[in-house]
């Protein structure tokens, strides 16, 4: 019953081959005898899994690009449903983590357009390419200047960036756009 589980799912993920084996899903289904029901399964499974797998490597993983890193960077990802993505077995995960890692960058330099000030006191950074990141900490950057300023923003812990104008102390700061 198991196997009956996650056969949909398997077949949601490739659909090049998922009318044909649904319809050997539900053949095996019909099966009245629960040992031959099983052992239907059991002769399908490895046919899903070496088709999926086929399909899986066909469909290259898209290359970023440095200049679509940087302009990624640190923007909001939009979060997907636990319903709508797409059905992954462990080692597939894992590729796909390792994947992500090699591709992500940690830090970005970006020349900076204009600093603001905000009523509370924070910081609002507008850079060159459109990018706006504020400030969400309390630190004060003292001796910035009047530019041109190039910001260094590296990734930190839990998803949080810092901030540091020419080797100037750093500031926790979160992407607006």
């Amino acid at each position: 019953m198991r196997v009956l589980c996650v056969v949909p799912f398997i077949l949601l993920s490739a659909p090049a081959f998922a009318q044909e084996a649904i319809a050997k899903v539900y053949a095996c289904a019909d099966i009245e005898d629960a040992g031959q029901r099983h052992a239907c399964f059991d002769a399908l499974v490895p046919e899903l899994k070496k088709n999926r797998a086929a399909a899986t490597s066909t469909s290259a993983t898209p290359t970023v690009k440095p200049q679509q890193q940087v302009e990624a960077f640190g923007a909001p990802k939009a979060s997907a449903s636990p319903l709508t993505a797409p059905v992954k077995t462990p080692s597939e995960a894992k590729a796909a983590a390792v994947a992500q890692k090699e591709q992500s960058i940690d830090k970005v330099s970006l020349p900076v357009k204009s600093i603001s000030t905000g009523g509370d006191g924070k910081y609002r950074f507008v850079m060159e390419n459109g990018q706006i990141w504020k400030q969400i900490d309390v630190e004060k950057l003292r001796n910035i200047g009047s530019g041109p300023w190039t910001a260094e923003i590296k990734k930190a812990s839990m998803g949080s960036f810092m901030l540091s104008l020419g080797g100037s102390r750093t500031v926790r700061v979160e992407r607006v756009n």
